[in-house]
């Protein structure tokens, strides 16, 4: 969880906010030299998910999103209801040109756009990319989306999903 804030808190100021989530995807959108509906789009995913994150709160610190974290995954609705909406939404903002696929090019883009080095985007998605078809279905990634978060296994394959871990 706390791996997720630091590549969140896009301006390193040790509060997650609106504004991080607009740098994040305004690199992802510079990255991939995107405009228009495509980059509107970007935008748009990032603050959806904002916005499910903050609720009402316009900062949050690493403790309150650890909390707010746990909670959330242990919550009987989420297991039941909300699983799929998070990874889809989180999905969604990788698979950047909505094919229902994310490419090798998408996922180093992600990475760029969380402050990650995209050198370590090809390990992480040749892990997730199971089949090795050369891209990520949504069932592939949900399998690490849930194992990253999920699991506490120091050695899990799928601990690198962003980026390495942070104490």
């Amino acid at each position: 969880m706390r791996t997720v804030f630091k590549r969140l808190d896009a301006n390193a100021d040790g509060y997650m906010t609106k504004e991080d989530y607009v740098i994040t995807a305004q690199a992802l959108i510079d990255y991939l030299g995107l405009t228009g509906k495509e980059a509107e789009r970007i935008l748009n995913e990032r603050l959806r998910v904002w916005e499910g994150i903050a609720g009402d709160k316009t900062r949050i610190t690493v403790d309150e999103y650890c909390q707010d974290i746990l909670s959330f995954l242990n919550d009987r609705r989420f297991r039941e209801e909300l699983c799929y909406t998070v990874i889809r939404a989180e999905f969604n903002a990788i698979d950047i040109d909505g094919d229902g696929f994310i490419s090798k090019e998408e996922h180093a883009a992600y990475f760029y756009s969380l402050n990650i080095p995209t050198e370590s985007s090809k390990d992480d998605f040749d892990v997730l990319d199971s089949n090795k078809d050369g891209l990520v279905s949504i069932d592939e990634f949900a399998e690490g989306f849930l194992e990253f978060w999920l699991t506490e296994d120091p050695d899990n394959i799928y601990n690198q999903t962003y980026g390495s871990l942070v104490n």
